[in-house]
């Protein structure tokens, strides 16, 4: 491959990773609120409808996911992915998380914003360390094509110069 390709590859992963960052934060922020509403607040409700809470968060997601891609990139750049640690892949996700609440001036939401981060990067680095696992062991089969997804944008961010996440 050459030098030229790689910084469109890794610009193609760090956005990947915003991608699928988008609807998780989205459906975890929505199953945060759902238990809140039940336990604090039963018979109320936002005054915000649905759709612009989905696209908020949406959008939430994705510059959290976009700056998480960017640091996960910098930080672990040439690595392979089974050697990328969960333990600072989360305090990249926690970092990557707390950029958005302090730019729009809404620290005071970092509080839940960090913790999803952190999981959702932790969650995203070890399903791209099983699908990595997983091409070079097994044939395909249907759960691989949605593993090789989300390796997919990994890898690129991290080693773009790789074909396998070995």
């Amino acid at each position: 491959m050459s030098n030229m390709n790689k910084p469109l590859r890794k610009l193609r992963g760090v956005i990947g990773i915003g991608l699928i960052w988008a609807p998780v934060w989205t459906a975890m922020f929505f199953a945060l609120v759902a238990i809140i509403f039940a336990v604090f607040n039963p018979n109320g409700g936002s005054d915000v409808g649905p759709l612009t809470w989905i696209v908020i968060m949406a959008q939430f997601g994705f510059v959290s996911g976009t700056i998480f891609g960017v640091i996960l990139s910098l930080a672990e750049h040439g690595k392979a992915i089974r050697n990328i640690s969960l333990v600072r892949t989360a305090l990249w996700g926690l970092l990557g998380s707390a950029v958005f609440p302090i730019l729009t001036q809404r620290a005071d939401q970092m509080f839940w914003a960090c913790p999803f981060g952190a999981v959702i990067a932790m969650a995203l680095v070890a399903l791209a360390r099983k699908a990595s696992l997983s091409q070079a062991t097994q044939p395909m089969r249907l759960s691989d094509v949605f593993f090789a997804c989300i390796l997919a944008p990994v890898r690129d961010a991290v080693n773009p110069s790789k074909e396998s996440g070995t």
